[in-house]
């Protein structure tokens, strides 16, 4: 859309630094711009979000830092003042400028969203990929920065008609949502067995929960990597197939009611379960599901649970008569998680529910527990990824971690910024990665 320049001089120009891209913070300059009835623009500018505007920035600060949005974290702001032309408020093309931008993390599927996709009729009703400003996958489909949507894996998706309606639209939630997308115009989920053949079936979750309540192992694609599930009942054979030894099994249970059936949780662990970043809890098993459970984590008094994060996972529990599965990494022993539907079939399990988008940066499930009253990570990676931790100095210096449970890590400018997780370096796939 073109504007008509008028002869308005801008007399700020502010440069928004921190986690500002991918998280719908454009989207809210706009409307707050607009409610203040500014003149003007914003723009991703590699490393940061500029917005000029004709006045009133104090104003438009404090207004912004009330609106922000969730997943958006203002870090330091920048003033210049310049003088340029500007029309009405507008969101520009990014430009590349320094790359040096905080690529947000990937979030859990909000409240709204499940909203919608729990509701007949809606559009996007039951579909695994539903997402907005505020959730989504962000680190395991961006290729390059600034977050746009030619720069993830869902470039290969073009929006449909109405999609690109919602983007558009200035008062739709979805109003320059990178990712979104529909049943109609996105990715979309094919259900294969052993041997890497379709099978045709007019509901693959429905098919694929079925095979796995009959004793079948499978694989579900997600975000950033493959899970192998199984119910479990099952994890035995699991063993045998995986050549796991005596290692424990994180579960997946159907929500928070579930959990506590499985566990003893205390208000800081469910708060941990059930926050945005969907981790996987060391909790303490109850004491009479240990025989249920033996096989899960044997031998073990604790157990990991993580709550369902994706769509994906939410219709994979509808379509599931229990509460809980074992929802472990698919990767050969010793190596990275999969991420290319082709190398999975390697696996030589029962049957793969795969999606046909990309995964740019594979991420593995983030593990914690409540260590006196505070939150320690035995893994960090998936929802805390890439987001820095602040140092008390600001050499820079590169980490790589030893043999086993190996992340790296570079620290520049007073802040760290560590890998996902990467595993052990004794093989060459690994090395690789």
């Amino acid at each position: 859309m073109v504007y008509k320049l008028s002869e308005v001089r801008c007399s700020m120009k502010l440069t928004f630094y921190g986690v500002v891209q991918g998280v719908g913070f454009r989207p809210t300059v706009y409307r707050v711009a607009k409610e203040l009835g500014l003149k003007g623009y914003v723009l991703n500018n590699g490393s940061n979000v500029e917005v000029h505007i004709n006045e009133k920035p104090d104003e438009f600060i404090e207004r912004l830092k009330m609106a922000l949005p969730p997943l958006a974290r203002i870090d330091r702001i920048e003033r210049e003042e310049v003088e340029e032309k500007l029309g009405d408020f507008e969101i520009r093309n990014s430009s590349d400028g320094n790359r040096t931008s905080l690529i947000p993390t990937d979030t859990a599927i909000c409240e709204k969203c499940l909203s919608e996709f729990n509701e007949p009729g809606n559009r996007r009703f039951r579909y695994p990929f539903i997402n907005c400003t505020e959730c989504g996958a962000r680190f395991t489909v961006i290729s390059d920065v600034p977050f746009d949507r030619a720069r993830t894996s869902m470039s290969a998706f073009p929006l449909c008609k109405r999609c690109e309606q919602e983007y558009s639209s200035p008062e739709d939630r979805r109003f320059h949502a990178q990712t979104m997308s529909c049943p109609q115009c996105g990715p979309k989920y094919r259900l294969f067995d052993k041997t890497g053949q379709e099978i045709k079936t007019t509901d693959p979750f429905e098919t694929f929960a079925k095979k796995i309540e009959s004793g079948m192992v499978g694989v579900l694609k997600g975000w950033g990597g493959m899970h192998i599930i199984a119910t479990f009942e099952n994890a035995s054979r699991l063993r045998k197939l995986y050549r796991r030894g005596e290692k424990p099994y994180a579960v997946m249970v159907r929500d928070i009611s579930a959990a506590k059936r499985y566990a003893v949780i205390s208000p800081e662990e469910e708060k941990l379960m059930t926050s945005p970043q969907r981790p996987i809890v060391l909790v303490r098993k109850r004491a009479e599901m240990f025989q249920k459970l033996q096989g899960v984590s044997p031998g073990l008094m604790n157990i990991g649970i993580m709550l369902p994060y994706s769509g994906a996972h939410h219709l994979l529990f509808q379509n599931l008569s229990v509460d809980g599965v074992i929802m472990t990494s698919a990767n050969p022993p010793g190596e990275p998680m999969i991420i290319e539907n082709e190398k999975v079939f390697e696996l030589k399990l029962d049957c793969y529910l795969l999606h046909n988008r990309a995964i740019v940066n594979r991420c593995d499930d983030s593990v914690v527990r409540i260590n006196s009253g505070k939150r320690a990570f035995i893994r960090r990676s998936r929802g805390f990824v890439p987001t820095p931790i602040p140092l008390n100095h600001k050499a820079s210096i590169l980490s790589v971690g030893a043999q086993w449970d190996v992340t790296g890590s570079v620290s520049r400018n007073g802040e760290l910024f560590l890998t996902q997780y990467i595993g052990e370096t004794d093989k060459y796939e690994t090395l690789r990665y």
